[in-house]
C-alpha cells in the first residue's frame, strides 16, 4: 500500500471507530480477547463507548467483578476484533488495556449511561459466573422464571 493510501485507510478506520462510539453501528459491539487465569485466551463482546483518536485509545465499560478486569490487571495485552457484514469489513487491533481507577472519571462515565445500561450492573452474580453456580444459588432459575412469566403474560 502506498503511503497516501495507507493514510486514507487509517483515517477511514478512525472515522469508523468514532462513528461506532457515537451511535450504534456494526463496530459498536466488538470482541475483546484477554489472557485468562489459566493462560488460555478468553473472548467476550464489549460495547465501544468512546474513541480518542489523538491518544489512539478505545474505551469500554465493565463490571469490576468481571473476569476480564482481572485478566487485564494481570496481563494488559489484548486483542479486539469487529466485523461489519454490510461492508464486508473486519477490524482487528492489538494493544494494551488498563483499568481506570480514577473515581471521578468513573463517576463521569456512569452519569452518561442510560438507565437500562446501568441496570445491567445490578446483577447479583458477577459477569462470567458459570451457569452451575447460578443454578445452585437460585439466581438464574429465578431470572429465567421471571422472564418466562413475562413471556407467558404477553402471549
Amino acid at each position: 500500500m502506498i503511503p497516501s493510501a495507507r493514510g486514507d485507510a487509517l483515517s477511514a478506520i478512525w472515522l469508523t471507530l468514532q462513528d461506532a462510539a457515537e451511535r450504534r453501528t456494526a463496530f459498536t459491539a466488538m470482541q475483546l480477547a484477554t489472557i485468562g487465569a489459566t493462560a488460555a485466551p478468553q473472548i467476550r463482546t464489549i460495547i465501544l463507548r468512546r474513541f480518542d483518536q489523538s491518544a489512539g485509545a478505545l474505551f469500554f465499560i465493565s463490571d469490576r467483578r468481571a473476569p476480564k478486569v482481572r485478566d487485564i490487571l494481570k496481563n494488559p495485552n489484548v486483542a479486539l476484533a469487529g466485523y461489519d457484514p454490510g461492508s464486508n469489513t473486519q477490524l482487528r487491533m492489538e494493544g494494551r488495556a488498563s483499568v481506570v481507577d480514577d473515581e471521578a472519571a468513573r463517576r463521569d462515565v456512569w452519569a452518561l449511561l442510560r438507565p437500562p445500561t446501568r441496570k445491567m450492573f445490578d446483577a447479583p452474580l458477577a459477569p462470567g459466573t458459570p451457569m452451575e453456580a447460578g443454578l445452585e444459588s437460585g439466581h438464574l432459575a429465578a431470572a429465567a422464571w421471571s422472564r418466562m412469566a413475562r413471556m407467558s403474560a404477553a402471549a
